[in-house]
């Protein structure tokens, strides 16, 4: 057991020698990461301590003496963050403070997010009300969740193939599963809403396709006068609600391809005296979207 731990400390020691000098150089070159001081024999150039490495874990962890009056920000900066991990041999680095005057540095290797990046399913039983969602992973892989309960609307926009439509069927997926929840809304392309949910509860609260805008506005009329149902329905001295139910779901409202639901809106007839099909449309979708996602719907 000695052994093995003085093999580990002989090596974690080796590992430090073999970075000191690219260490000092990033440091002496990069804004923040070193002082100059006059000294009675010139000027020097006073950077972090390379104390220690910590081999144990999957990646190779720095522990790095800060100098006086320097911020973990210095070392997360952009730049900063960049050119150390050129500068050591790493694709990138993750920064995290250790009491007042240490930093560890995690040197990584590859990219988290270079394949597919799998989102966690719910377990049965489970309320949404109790359970975050995956919505994304930043560049080190860490994901990031969010409470739907809690959150507010949520715009998706980008460029064609930039995986909108994949990030929409990993965030549904997730929120589909939990009993609690019912996925409605309007999809003119059929695409992201309706054969993926034949079958299920969440079919009769959508309207896909073009061949009946009527059926879109339809579906309008019934979440907005739902949604007024749950307002009139609040408790005393509540503005929301935070516990929902498989009777009482939270009601997640997706609109696909509004914007082209609203152009064929422009040309559909309707019954005299009757406001054009479009502006019906347009004022549903601001009873929908003015309201508190968690008076009513999501």
């Amino acid at each position: 057991m000695w052994s093995r731990q003085r093999a580990e400390d002989r090596a974690a020691r080796e590992f430090v020698d073999r970075l000191v000098n690219p260490w000092r150089r990033v440091c002496e070159r990069v804004p923040g990461l070193s002082h100059t001081v006059q000294v009675a024999s010139g000027t020097t150039i006073v950077i972090p301590t390379l104390a220690r490495a910590d081999l144990s874990g999957p990646d190779p962890v720095l522990v790095v003496r800060k100098i006086h009056g320097q911020l973990i920000e210095d070392f997360r900066a952009d730049e900063a963050s960049r050119r150390i991990a050129a500068a050591l041999g790493y694709d990138r680095i993750r920064v995290y403070p250790r009491g007042s005057e240490w930093v560890r540095i995690e040197l990584l290797i590859g990219d988290p997010l270079d394949g597919e990046v799998p989102a966690p399913l719910a377990g049965r039983g489970l309320s949404v009300s109790d359970v975050e969602i995956t919505i994304a992973r930043d560049e080190l892989g860490n994901p990031l969740r969010q409470s739907w309960v809690e959150g507010p609307h949520v715009c998706i926009q980008g460029a064609t193939r930039s995986g909108k439509s994949v990030w929409c069927y990993s965030a549904l997926a997730q929120l589909a599963r939990l009993d609690d929840v019912l996925i409605a809304g309007s999809d003119l392309s059929g695409l992201l809403l309706g054969r993926p949910y034949v079958g299920t509860r969440h079919h009769e609260w959508q309207a896909t396709g073009s061949a009946d805008v009527e059926a879109h506005r339809d579906l309008l009329v019934r979440l907005v006068a739902e949604m007024d149902t749950r307002i009139r329905n609040l408790p005393p001295r509540r503005d929301k609600f935070t516990r929902f139910h498989a009777g009482f779901p939270l009601i997640v409202v997706v609109l696909e391809e509004f914007a082209g639901l609203l152009r064929l809106a422009s040309t559909a007839p309707v019954e005299k005296g009757q406001p054009k099909m479009r502006e019906q449309l347009l004022a549903l979708y601001g009873r929908l979207v003015s309201e508190d996602t968690r008076r009513a719907c999501g």
